[in-house]
C-alpha cells in the first residue's frame, strides 16, 4: 500500500496546457471617471466597451500608492508598471532645466504631431519616460515567443 502511494505521489504530472497569450493588449484609462460610473453606465454601452467589460480584466480596487495622481504620472505608472521615482514622470508639467522653461510631460521638441497645422515644430511623445513601457517590452519580444 505504501509503495503504491509513493508511486502516485512521485509520478510526474502532466503539465496543464498553457492558455494562448493574447494577440492584443488594450489599456483603457479615462481621466476623472470614477469607478462607480462603470456600474452606473454599463447598461448604455454596446459593442467595444461592453465587450471590454465582459471579457476583459477590470481592476476594481486598483490604487496608486503615492500621493499625487495627476494624469501624466498615473498614465506613466500604469503603462510602465513602475512608480514615478523610477519612470521619471511625476507631474503634468515641470521646469525643464535644459530648456529653461516649464514643459508639459508629453512635450517633445523633436516630435511632430499629426494634425491640420503640420508647420508647427514640436509635438507630443513619451520620450520623457525613463524606462520602457509595457508596449515597448511587448515589441522587444520575438514574435515567436509573443504568440505561442
Amino acid at each position: 500500500m505504501l509503495a503504491v502511494l509513493l508511486v502516485a505521489v512521485c509520478a510526474p504530472r502532466a503539465a496543464a496546457p498553457r492558455p494562448a497569450p493574447p494577440r492584443l493588449a488594450v489599456i483603457v484609462m479615462v481621466d476623472q471617471m470614477r469607478a462607480d460610473y462603470v456600474d452606473h453606465f454599463k447598461g448604455d454601452w454596446s459593442a467595444g466597451l461592453k465587450r471590454l467589460l465582459s471579457k476583459g480584466a477590470w481592476f476594481r480596487r486598483a490604487t496608486y500608492p503615492y500621493l499625487t495622481t495627476v494624469t501624466c504620472a498615473g498614465h506613466a505608472t500604469v503603462s510602465s508598471g513602475a512608480f514615478p521615482n523610477s519612470h521619471g514622470v511625476f507631474q503634468n508639467a515641470w521646469w525643464d532645466r535644459a530648456a529653461h522653461r516649464v514643459m508639459t510631460c508629453t512635450e517633445d521638441p523633436d516630435a511632430q504631431d499629426v494634425g491640420y497645422n503640420t508647420s508647427v515644430r514640436g509635438g507630443d511623445s513619451g520620450y520623457r519616460l525613463l524606462i520602457p513601457s509595457f508596449a515597448d517590452e511587448m515589441r522587444s519580444q520575438p514574435t515567436s515567443s509573443r504568440f505561442r
